[in-house]
């Protein structure tokens, strides 16, 4: 190959090379790797006790494109529930969206705020739900949770302005309203009661309500060794058949001698979604509320359920009531 077309073929290359180069700094390119973050969701995944009366708010680290509001909404129960009436809006820079329900939202029940995947911002940049999604309590929306795809807007949220590219739809993030303050249920009984001595090591833990309660409640439900930063003593929760009467069997005798703590949680709920009356009889049954300073610095574990999450939180404030008891010597 003589100099003249080796010189012509050196050209042609290094052209080519700046031609890609300016090819991927043209912003058109740039928006399909670039992506925009959310940032925080209110009320996060997973919530208890939420307000009837609050807003939802879903912020991201950009300003986003106009209409991305279509493709979020709020369902009563999950994503194949129907769609609460409410309006959207948007902060002046575009960076919270809010939405403000026409009528509050009913006590007791899960709601989920979908965010669609298909959401971008200002430049045409994409969702990155995993930066923050997972620990605000989100879960990815798939086609399982969507059922037959419910409608906002007139747009199906399995249509592609609802779509991730990989694959979901968006995220989930399910929430739970609080019980209705106005009416309650009384606890009437527990046994053994606070400040009781000298217990069987073989008695089992027993609370009486007035209203049948709701399944899942014995989850907010625990007994200690020593008090309620102590260890969780193992054994089973079981109802009567009306679902009055809570019963704890320890899988092993108590230990012998030693203070012991029931915590009944301050989230409990009967079967109307009536939140927790202590004050009728707590106190004459030696109980005392519980605040975080009796929890401890990193709080007792039930099933999962830190003692300081909202599903225990009464709506005083505190964490329920405990009745501490000691066991009989050996």
């Amino acid at each position: 190959m003589d100099n003249f077309a080796t010189r012509t073929l050196r050209f042609a290359l290094i052209a080519g090379v700046f031609a890609t180069f300016a090819a991927c700094s043209d912003g058109t390119q740039d928006a399909g790797t670039q992506e925009v973050a959310l940032v925080r969701v209110s009320p996060r995944g997973g919530s208890m006790s939420v307000d009837s009366n609050a807003r939802m708010e879903v912020e991201f680290e950009d300003r986003m494109a106009n209409g991305m509001e279509e493709f979020c909404a709020v369902h009563t129960g999950e994503l194949d529930g129907p769609e609460v009436a409410g309006r959207w809006e948007w902060s002046q820079d575009r960076h919270r969206l809010t939405f403000t329900p026409d009528q509050p939202l009913p006590p007791s029940m899960q709601h989920t705020l979908h965010v669609g995947g298909g959401i971008t911002d200002a430049d045409g940049h994409g969702m990155d739900f995993d930066q923050h999604g997972f620990e605000m309590g989100g879960e990815w929306a798939d086609e399982s949770m969507l059922g037959s795809g419910g409608m906002m807007g007139g747009h199906p949220h399995m249509g592609d302005g609802w779509q991730h590219h990989n694959g979901t739809y968006g995220m989930a993030f399910p929430f739970w309203t609080a019980p209705d303050s106005s009416q309650k249920v009384a606890l009437l009984r527990v046994s053994p009661q606070g400040g009781s001595n000298n217990v069987d090591l073989n008695a089992r833990i027993e609370m009486e309500f007035d209203h049948p309660m709701v399944d899942g409640v014995e989850e907010l439900c625990s007994l200690h060794l020593g008090g309620l930063d102590g260890e969780e003593v193992p054994g089973a929760w079981e109802w009567s058949q009306e679902h009055h009467v809570l019963t704890f069997t320890p899988r092993e005798p108590l230990q012998h001698d030693s203070e012991h703590t029931l915590h009944v949680g301050g989230g409990i709920i009967d079967v109307d979604g009536h939140g927790m009356d202590f004050d009728q009889h707590g106190f004459e049954m030696g109980g005392h509320w519980v605040d975080e300073e009796m929890l401890g610095q990193h709080g007792g574990m039930m099933g999962g359920h830190s003692h300081m999450d909202e599903g225990w939180q009464h709506h005083n404030g505190t964490y329920g009531m405990a009745f501490p008891f000691s066991t009989a010597p050996q």
